[in-house]
């Protein structure tokens, strides 16, 4: 089938390895199997996939390594291998494929840190590595990616460490940045005033981490903000009132921080004005009301 662009299998009840024999097809374009029930690990030879140009094989069982040798993938913009059973670390020549745009690999179990060679990916506009065991610090080299639209990145459950580099706060100048998911890390440090920068932020998701110091006032000029998520840190300054003023009908309808207190005498580690915050949690991660989960 020479003029075959498309495969989508997804949702069904499939099994075996995944085919090798898709090099055959020198048309292939968008190759779909998601939620089946595939096992072995990917093809060597899918690295002759010329014109390939989404691959999603989510929700299978896939394991070994994830691709060392797609960067010859020249079209490749859309990767997603999440929830299989990867492992092994992410390896530095996935940002060395040119055009990728999309990236995610959430739910598998793997480890090490991320490579500082994400400075390379000029067209990557959203990653997703949650739910993985990731160590180490976010690499400072995220400040290279100046694609106009970079907008979503995804690290929540992993056990990162460190403070949040610098140069985040200047990859988004001028972009279109929208989710910062960092949920359930290890992560320390203070909140830079630079995060003010980020003008087109709409999602912090900042919660069950060991951020500590002031929550910057200058979060109140993001006026895209809609969910905020500051609980289980160890910040010490009450909400600012510029950040409650963005609270309405059209702006931030979530804000959830350690503003409850844990019993009769403690106080709450932070203090939220009346109608600000959405849910008050205390130092014993007991909250006021329901928390969707990531």
């Amino acid at each position: 089938m020479p003029y075959l662009m498309q495969i989508d299998l997804s949702g069904n009840k499939l099994s075996g390895s995944l085919p090798s024999v898709l090099t055959q097809m020198e048309n292939l374009q968008w190759f779909f199997v998601e939620s089946n029930f595939f096992t072995g690990t990917i093809p060597q030879e899918w690295s002759n996939l010329k014109v390939i140009n989404d691959i999603n094989i989510d929700n299978n069982h896939i394991s070994g390594s994830l691709p060392t040798h797609f960067e010859e993938l020249t079209i490749l913009k859309y990767l997603s291998l999440s929830y299989n059973d990867f492992s092994g670390t992410v390896p530095a020549s996935i940002f060395a494929i040119p055009r990728l745009t999309h990236f995610e690999a959430r739910g598998n179990n793997i480890k090490g840190s991320i490579p500082t060679e994400i400075g390379l990916a000029q067209e990557l506009d959203k990653i997703n590595l949650s739910n993985n065991a990731l160590t180490g610090t976010i690499p400072s080299e995220i400040g290279s990616l100046r694609r106009r639209g970079f907008s979503y990145i995804y690290l929540d459950h992993n056990q990162l460490t460190g403070p949040l580099p610098e140069e985040m706060y200047d990859v988004y100048d001028n972009h279109q940045f929208s989710d910062l998911i960092l949920t359930d890390n290890a992560l320390t440090g203070s909140l830079s005033t630079k995060i003010g920068k980020l003008n087109r932020l709409q999602t912090l998701y900042l919660d069950k981490n060991k951020f500590s110091g002031k929550i910057p006032s200058e979060m109140g000029g993001l006026s895209f903000l809609k969910n905020v998520r500051l609980q289980q840190n160890n910040f010490i300054s009450d909400i600012p009132s510029d950040l409650c003023a963005l609270r309405g009908d059209n702006g931030l309808s979530e804000l959830i921080a350690d503003c409850s207190s844990s019993d009769d005498t403690l106080e709450p580690a932070i203090d939220c004005p009346t109608r600000c915050c959405t849910v008050c949690c205390d130092a014993n991660a007991d909250c006021d009301g329901s928390i969707d989960e990531v």
